[in-house]
């Protein structure tokens, strides 16, 4: 799917989502709000909990069920009840809400484009449509986590690259820009798969070059040589064993979606089979890059 500027006037509406929230997972949640692409949140109210009013595009067709999807991603189910999710007509300032997807530059070569803009010529780029799928690279973490495989990458190719949780598939094209033979990214959420395939045909990847899938990790059985997972660190640490045994030996792991005061509970759960490489920071996030010893 591709947008012009006459698709901008054709949005006549937005859906307005209205959510208790305990203050306690505020920071978090919302930050997976935007990642997953609202476009703005205001705070109604504040005592033990706080009312939150989130705006979503109107491309997002379900988005009461993303909001229980980041719920339970965050474990945290029982802390958000949803009050409302109203369809509303969009005011004339209202139809401007694409400006707040923006082009991203990871490096001189990639960058990430909405679905909507103009390519530009010489450059490699991520197109993304947001969707239910997580990821388009404005967190911390995503962009981390695209800034750690750049880094990589100048610097060596692999035959099988694994994306797990790919969310809007962002990690994966990254990987099938460059030279890396083959790329398998899974998830567990169908229309986070369904928000990838669209993905990676907006950015040309050849489908032969992936293996796209609804699958748990545990029923995972191929290995790579560069496994990358961009999910809280309370998840990564909960799959440290499946994640160790899909990197082959002397393989490469990403992690990222970190926050700092998970740093040492993380690094402690992998340390004794990999050896920390590099460590990149931005805000109170980090992504590490590691090999299996």
């Amino acid at each position: 799917m591709t947008f012009s500027s006459s698709d901008n006037q054709n949005i006549s509406h937005y859906r307005e989502v209205i959510v208790e929230c305990e203050e306690a997972i505020f920071e978090l949640f919302s930050t997976y709000l935007f990642e997953a692409g609202a476009t703005g949140i205001e705070e109604l109210d504040q005592d033990s909990k706080l009312i939150l009013k989130i705006y979503f595009p109107s491309q997002i067709k379900k988005p009461d069920e993303l909001v229980f999807k980041i719920a339970r991603l965050l474990s945290s189910l029982d802390k958000i009840n949803l009050i409302s999710n109203i369809k509303k007509k969009n005011l004339p300032w209202q139809q401007n809400w694409k400006k707040f997807f923006n082009p991203i530059q990871i490096n001189q070569q990639v960058r990430i484009r909405p679905a909507w803009l103009k390519p530009l010529e010489n450059m490699r780029e991520i197109v993304i449509d947001p969707g239910m799928g997580f990821g388009t690279g404005n967190h911390e973490s995503t962009f981390l986590c695209l800034k750690m495989m750049s880094w990589l990458f100048e610097r060596q190719t692999f035959k099988r690259i694994i994306d797990i949780g790919t969310g809007s598939g962002i990690l994966t094209i990254m990987a099938l820009l460059y030279d890396n033979q083959r790329a398998i990214a899974i998830d567990i959420d169908e229309d986070s798969v369904m928000d990838a395939k669209k993905n990676l045909a907006l950015s040309n990847i050849d489908p032969g070059r992936y293996q796209l899938s609804c699958l748990d990790i545990k029923d995972l059985h191929e290995t790579g040589d560069l496994v990358v997972a961009n999910i809280i660190a309370e998840t990564l640490i909960e799959i440290a064993d499946d994640l160790k045994s899909l990197v082959q030996p002397k393989g490469y792991l990403i992690l990222s979606g970190v926050t700092l005061k998970m740093e040492k509970p993380l690094l402690s759960t992998f340390q004794g089979c990999f050896k920390k490489i590099k460590r990149k920071k931005k805000k109170d996030w980090l992504c590490f890059l590691m090999r299996k010893i």
